[in-house]
């Protein structure tokens, strides 16, 4: 594995847990989802970030919708 390739992974990594943890941290009863609405809130800043196919899992009519943040973390990244 070159330098250039760890460094993709554990930066992949960082940004896992930072979305975990955000999302984590607006789950008050420790759920593992989010309602749409409060994922599209806090993701509201990143959408230049993130990739079409993704923003559509984002753009949902029903905004009571759960969503397990953990599957959605890993989405983002494209690691599932």
């Amino acid at each position: 594995m070159s330098f250039t390739e760890f460094i993709g992974i554990m930066a992949e990594a960082e940004f896992y847990h930072l979305f975990r943890d955000t999302f984590k941290a607006i789950d008050k009863q420790d759920s593992g989802y989010l309602k749409a609405r409060d994922l599209d809130r806090v993701l509201c800043g990143m959408r230049d970030l993130i990739s079409d196919d993704r923003k559509s899992i984002i753009d949902v009519e029903d905004e009571d919708m759960l969503i397990d943040y953990e599957q959605f973390s890993k989405m983002l990244l494209g690691t599932i």
